[in-house]
Parts: structure tokens; C-alpha cells; sequence
């Protein structure tokens, strides 16, 4: 049945099948969009925005030429959180295996020209991991409370060139400033397009194996409800 822990382990299991497939292998991007509740076309629909969604892939999934060139293969799911916002999960499997860190940005640039200037808005205003949060930033596996955030924050700087953490999880991304520390990383194109908070990384062996592969098919939560007739209240 959708929706249910089995459902979500059925995907989980689908997702890790295709990256074990000679033709595909392991996807190149893991990409999260968040539904930003400001949206002037949020009004005019309760399912994510679908319209923005659909221009997301055709722009970027569906188009040779788009920002992320083609795309061979792709896999996502929306994930309604009991927080909010909607987020849509994707792993990517790119043509040009190379060029996947090429399109990750993960610092406040320089406004240049309006353009760049309208980027530099838009990660300020939606790409700031403002604060770490114990019940989320620190929380490990069962009841384990972590000493550092689980999402790296605040990442070192300087960093001038993209490289493997120590534990060949996450990719490093270049971070020029202070200020950069707490940027999560984004593709620009894709954040002048969504005007939302986005989250892009590079597929790393270790991180899929570990994280990512159960994290994009993770059941949603649920809870047990019940009912009591008005007869058994008056009673």
C-alpha cells in the first residue's frame, strides 16, 4: 500500500537495485527542493506547487541542453513533512559523470552584475543553515546525542578547491569567507529557477551506501489514532 513502511522499503530496495545496474551505477547528484510557502503560486494550489515541479524537470531533467546536460536517469519522491514545507528528493544519474561537481556552489557571491547580485539574494535569504538545532542538527542513531552537527555545519574556511571529507562521505565544496561557513550548497540555475531553499551534493560511494540510498525512500511518519464513539463518552 503507498505510503507505508513497506511501500517505502520496496523503494529503497528499487533505488539501491538501480545503482547496482551496469548501465546506470551509482547516481552523480542527490538533490532536495523545498517548497518555499511564500510563492505566489502557492495560493492557487495545496500539491507542492505541481506547475513549478513540472517546469523543474523539464528545464533540468527533461532538457539536453538545461543546466545539468542530459540527464540519463532520474528517481524522486515527495516526502510531507509533519514540519511544514514539502520536500521532493532526487537522485540523478548525469551523462557527463564529470561534470557533477562542476554545478555545486557552496558560498555567497559577489554581485557582479544583477544577475549574480539576484543569486546573492536568493542564497541569503534561503540557502543559511541559521542555527543548529539539538533535536535535529546533533540527533544520532536511537537515542544518541552527537557532540558536532550531523550536517557539518559550520564547514571550515578557507577552501579553495572541492575535495572528500576525511571519511569519504561528503564532498567539500569551495567556501571563500566567514560567512560561507553556513551556505548550504546549491546550484545556481536551479536556485534562480526554484526560488526556494534547495539542497545539491555530489554522490559519494561511502555516503550512498550509507545514507542516501535509505534517506531519498525513508518511510513518512505516522502515528495511531483512536476513535471513541459518543455513546462510550457518555457511558
Amino acid at each position: 500500500m503507498p505510503g507505508t513502511a513497506a511501500y517505502w522499503s520496496n523503494c529503497a530496495a528499487d533505488v539501491i537495485a538501480m545503482s547496482q545496474d551496469k548501465f546506470l551505477g551509482q547516481p552523480d547528484l542527490f538533490v532536495t527542493l523545498t517548497q518555499n510557502d511564500t510563492w505566489p503560486d502557492i495560493e492557487l494550489s495545496v500539491d507542492n506547487s505541481p506547475g513549478r515541479f513540472s517546469e523543474f524537470k523539464k528545464l533540468f531533467l527533461y532538457n539536453k541542453q538545461g543546466p545539468f546536460g542530459e540527464v540519463k536517469h532520474h528517481w524522486y519522491r515527495h516526502e510531507y513533512q509533519k514540519r511544514g514545507a514539502i520536500n521532493t528528493h532526487l537522485v540523478i544519474w548525469l551523462k557527463n559523470r564529470d561534470a557533477a561537481v562542476g554545478l555545486i556552489s557552496a558560498h555567497i557571491p559577489e554581485a557582479d552584475n544583477p544577475v549574480s547580485g539576484f543569486v546573492k539574494h536568493l542564497v541569503k535569504q534561503h540557502q543559511i543553515h541559521e542555527r543548529c538545532l539539538k533535536e535535529r542538527c546533533f540527533k544520532g542513531v536511537g537515542s544518541k546525542i552527537l557532540k558536532i552537527c550531523k550536517y557539518g555545519f559550520p564547514f571550515k574556511t578557507p577552501l579553495e578547491k572541492c575535495c572528500l571529507d576525511e571519511k569519504g562521505v561528503r564532498y567539500l565544496y569551495p567556501r571563500y569567507k566567514l560567512e560561507d561557513a553556513y551556505v548550504v550548497p546549491y546550484n545556481a540555475d536551479l536556485l534562480l529557477m526554484w526560488q526556494g531553499h534547495v539542497n545539491v551534493q555530489k554522490v559519494t560511494a561511502n555516503g550512498w551506501q550509507l545514507y542516501l540510498a535509505k534517506y531519498v525512500a525513508k518511510s513518512e511518519p505516522s502515528l495511531r489514532l483512536q476513535t471513541t464513539s459518543r455513546n462510550q463518552v457518555e457511558n
